[in-house]
C-alpha cells in the first residue's frame, strides 16, 4: 500500500479493487448500494487497467446472490443485470479507443515476456508450469516479503483459506477474492495482461484476507480437538512464535526515503553545487525530479559498474568547494567505499542527513 500510494497508477488499482470488495460486501449483508458499486465500476474503467479483473467476478458475485434470494429467477429488467449491461458497454468501448491495436504493445509484450510477466511459451506444457512456478513464488517472496520458509506456511494458510470458504459456505468470498487472481493469471497466460509485481499491487489484500481465513480454520480445529489448558497455551504462544518468524524474514521491507534527502540538499544547496547521485539512486530521481520539480542540472549520474573509487568519481577530482554525494541502501557497500574513499583524502565532511534506506552528504572540497 506504501508503495502504490509513491505511484498514482498503481494507488489507483488498490483504491479501485479495495472499494469494490467493500460495495459488494456491504450490499449482501444490507441489500443496499447496488447503484453505487454500477456506478463505481462503469467510471473505474477509465481509471484502471485492472477494473475488469475485480469487477467481472464482483458482478458474478452478485448474480449468485440474487439467484439465491430468488429461486433461481431474475428479470431482464433486473438493475443489476441493467447495470452489467451498460458496464459491458462502456468496457467495448474503453477498449476498441484506448486498447486495441495501440502502437506500443509489440515493444510491451516484448519487454514482459523477459521481465517474466508473460509466459514466452504459453501452448508449452511444461514452460506453462514453470512460468506459474515462478508467478507463485513472486506472490509469497515479493508481494508479501516475508522469506521463503514463511512464503511456503502463507501459502499453506491461503489454501486453508480457500477450504474454509467452501467448508462454511462462504464460497461467495471465494469468487470476490480468489477469482481475479484465476482471471489476472488466465490474462497473463494469454498475452492480454502481464502478471507482475507492481501490477498485482491489488491482490495483496486478497492474500491476506485469505490466510486470515485460514487461521480461523486452524482455530476452530484446535477449538473443537484440544483441551482448554492447550488453547490457552497457544493464545499466548502462537503470537509470539508467528511475529517473530514474520519480522526474522524480509518484511517490514526497508523503504528508500530519496524524496527526504533530496529536499535537505534542496534547502541546503547553494547555486552551482554538483550533487552526485549512485546508480540506485538515479532512477527514483528521475521520477521525483517530474513530480516535484527538482533541478536535475545540479545531479550528475556516477555511472553504472565503477571498479574503485577513484574511477567512481574520477570527474569529479579536479572541483572545489561543496560537493554532495546521494546514495541508496540499493548499494550500501558502494556507499561505504566512497564516503571512506573520501575521508581517507582528508576532505572536510561538514554536513550529512539521512533517511530510511537513503544518505546525502557534503564536503567541501578546498
Amino acid at each position: 500500500i506504501y508503495y502504490a500510494s509513491e505511484a498514482k497508477q498503481y494507488m489507483g488499482d488498490v483504491a479501485v479493487a479495495t472499494l469494490i470488495a467493500a460495495l459488494v460486501l456491504r450490499y449482501r449483508a444490507t441489500g443496499h448500494g447496488l447503484h453505487k458499486l454500477g456506478a463505481f465500476a462503469v467510471v473505474a474503467i477509465w481509471f484502471s487497467s485492472i477494473t475488469p479483473i475485480v469487477a467481472v467476478p464482483a458482478f458474478i458475485s452478485m448474480f449468485s446472490h440474487h439467484l439465491r434470494n430468488r429461486g433461481g429467477k431474475l428479470s431482464i429488467r433486473d438493475p443489476l443485470i441493467l447495470w452489467c449491461a451498460l458496464w459491458c458497454i462502456t468496457f467495448l468501448f474503453y477498449y476498441t479507443i484506448a486498447v486495441h491495436g495501440h502502437p506500443a504493445t509489440p515493444h510491451l509484450l516484448r519487454f514482459w515476456i523477459a521481465a517474466g510477466g508473460l509466459p514466452a511459451e504459453p501452448m508449452s506444457p511444461d514452460a506453462l508450469l514453470r512460468y506459474l512456478h515462478d508467478r507463485g513464488y513472486m506472490v509469497f517472496n515479493r508481494l508479501l516479503p516475508f522469506g521463503t520458509m514463511n512464503g511456503y506456511l502463507l501459502m499453506v494458510l491461503v489454501g486453508l483459506g480457500a477450504f474454509n470458504c467452501l467448508r462454511s459456505g462462504r464460497s461467495m468470498l471465494l469468487i470476490l477474492f480468489a477469482l481475479p487472481v484465476g482471471i489476472h493469471a488466465l490474462l497473463s497466460i494469454l498475452h492480454l495482461y502481464p502478471f507482475d509485481t507492481r501490477l498485482i499491487l491489488y491482490l495483496a489484500p486478497t492474500f491476506i484476507l485469505l490466510a486470515t481465513l485460514g487461521v480461523e480454520q486452524c482455530l476452530l480445529h484446535v477449538r473443537h480437538t484440544w483441551n482448554e489448558r492447550a488453547q490457552r497455551a497457544l493464545a499466548i504462544s502462537a503470537p509470539l512464535i508467528l511475529g517473530s518468524l514474520f519480522l526474522r524474514g524480509e518484511f517490514p521491507m526497508d523503504r528508500q526515503e530519496l524524496r527526504a534527502c533530496l529536499d535537505h540538499v534542496a534547502a541546503h544547496a547553494s547555486a552551482g553545487d554538483r550533487i552526485y547521485v549512485d546508480t540506485g539512486a538515479s532512477a527514483i530521481l528521475g521520477y521525483y525530479s517530474r513530480i516535484h520539480a527538482y533541478d536535475t542540472n545540479a545531479f550528475v549520474d556516477l555511472g553504472d559498474e565503477p571498479s574503485t573509487a577513484d574511477q567512481r568519481l574520477h570527474d569529479a577530482v579536479d572541483m572545489h568547494g561543496p560537493i554532495w554525494f546521494l546514495f541508496t541502501d540499493l548499494r550500501a557497500v558502494d556507499t561505504r567505499a566512497v564516503i571512506s574513499h573520501w575521508d581517507s583524502l582528508g576532505y572536510q565532511r561538514d554536513m550529512e542527513y539521512h533517511a530510511s534506506g537513503a544518505h546525502a552528504y557534503r564536503y567541501l572540497i578546498p
